[in-house]
């Protein structure tokens, strides 16, 4: 089990461990799979109430429930596996022939919830938001449209997303943001959890101060995501979220010849730097083979952004200027395997690696290849990407260098990219690309989230008598 649970709480020590650990304790959930986050002057008074049944740890002074999540997210590293909960989950259930029964085991629901995320390259899921068999006769055991999450009981693949804390419904803001990075999240519509909803006391405020802050947080929310959030009609201060079209599901990783999802310690270098060309001549000799084939390569366009409720394509994140072509192996939004591309054209994909084995740090491998054509590309994050990326431009063009802030998002620097290689991580900081003008190709050199191999092509930095 390669996950954590983590629990926010405040001033009820006696009650989480009554309630949501006993619950826990009762699905056989280990002490050490159990971290309680409470403020460092309750940590004593904690762990003499829990005396072991989980651990305890302190996160500082963070009052609202807001700030409790975003100092978890912060605390765990990216890519790490874990389940916010609520501190007064009293029990899990499912419908079984139009009626509730209890979840007969939490450790397969969580295991099957990271691994359909992963299946689908997703990093939310979750369960329906309340036990009510009426609502809950779902045909679908797991939908991967955008569903709320309820907050009570959430997985996460971290992905470093936080929640802005001057509004209420956090929950539904992290729906929200983890639909529009990944085009769906995992939600299990025949399983609910069981919770304290609206109670006195906890990380909220008392129940008849919430009404302002609520509507606050409604019209916020409605503000911002109009196409994917409407206006609750039974319930004040409430919102719904949209029904959007759904993401296709995918196969099976274990179908398309065991996709793994990585795991990389340099996922959270944030150094930006200028690489050298090791040798200049072999370098100037795969360019040239490489234009040479360009030249008789067709790039497909980059096309319109699709509108909400259509899915997402690329133009959304990149904008619509240009052209563009993915190589190598990872998520090909029919399951996670080679691309297409890589078949359709071979002599590219191989004049693309010579290159590329030219630019790259010696030794350093890679899976994925973006091939951009006079894209002007608009600031984004690559968050499918793992580890430092390497970008090079090449062609006869003027300007078009790349514009890359730190990891707070403040101080951009601008590199000249053309017959240079940079390498950032382009899946933690954020970057676009300055105005140009003329012919202007540039090459993507990364490691997908997922393993694996490009047959007939080597994808590492040459060394040898080029070193």
């Amino acid at each position: 089990m390669s996950w954590v649970i983590a629990i926010p709480s405040y001033k009820r020590p006696e009650a989480v461990l009554k309630k949501s650990i006993k619950t826990l304790r009762g699905y056989n959930i280990p002490p050490n799979k159990i971290q309680v986050f409470v403020e460092a002057d309750q940590v004593d008074d904690y762990k003499e109430a829990i005396k072991g049944e989980a651990t305890v740890v302190s996160r500082g002074k963070q009052g609202s429930i807001m700030e409790a999540r975003n100092f978890i997210i912060n605390h765990y590293p990216k890519g790490k596996q874990f389940i916010f909960m609520d501190d007064d989950v009293t029990g899990f259930k499912e419908v079984k022939g139009g009626k509730l029964v209890d979840l007969p085991s939490l450790i397969t629901l969580i295991n099957k919830g990271f691994a359909l995320c992963k299946k689908n390259g997703f990093h939310l899921w979750g369960v329906y938001p309340s036990p009510n068999a009426f609502y809950m006769k779902s045909p679908e055991e797991y939908s991967t449209s955008l569903k709320f999450i309820v907050g009570a009981f959430m997985g996460v693949i971290n992905q470093k997303i936080l929640v802005n804390p001057k509004y209420h419904k956090e929950d539904y803001l992290l729906s929200i943001l983890y639909y529009l990075q990944d085009g769906g999240v995992i939600r299990f519509n025949q399983v609910a959890v069981r919770y304290g909803i609206a109670q006195k006391g906890g990380l909220d405020k008392e129940v008849k101060e919430r009404a302002s802050i609520q509507k606050d947080a409604m019209e916020f929310l409605l503000d911002k995501y109009p196409d994917l959030v409407r206006k609750n009609p039974q319930r004040a201060n409430e919102v719904l979220l949209n029904k959007v079209a759904k993401t296709t599901t995918r196969p099976d990783p274990a179908l398309e010849g065991g996709a793994k999802q990585r795991t990389d310690a340099d996922n959270e270098n944030t150094e930006i730097k200028t690489l050298s060309i090791r040798n200049k001549s072999r370098y100037n000799e795969a360019k040239a083979n490489l234009l040479e084939v360009l030249s008789r390569s067709t790039v497909p366009p980059l096309g319109k952004a699709r509108k909400p409720g259509e899915g997402h394509n690329r133009a959304q994140k990149l904008g619509s200027v240009g052209r563009t072509m993915t190589f190598g192996y990872g998520d090909t939004r029919r399951g996670i395997k080679e691309y297409a591309t890589n078949k359709k054209h071979p002599e590219l994909l191989k004049a693309l690696a010579d290159f590329g084995n030219t630019v790259v740090p010696l030794g350093w491998e890679y899976n994925g290849i973006t091939l951009n054509h006079g894209v002007k590309a608009n600031k984004h994050k690559d968050t499918k990407n793992l580890g430092p990326s390497v970008i090079i431009g090449i062609g006869d063009f003027t300007g078009g260098d790349i514009e890359v802030w730190d990891a707070e998002d403040k101080n951009p620097k601008i590199l000249s990219l053309h017959d240079k290689p940079v390498m950032f991580n382009g899946g933690l900081l954020y970057h676009q690309t300055t105005p140009f003008k003329g012919e202007r190709y540039t090459m993507v050199f990364y490691k997908q989230m997922w393993e694996g191999d490009v047959k007939g092509v080597s994808l590492r930095g040459k060394g040898g008598i080029f070193a």
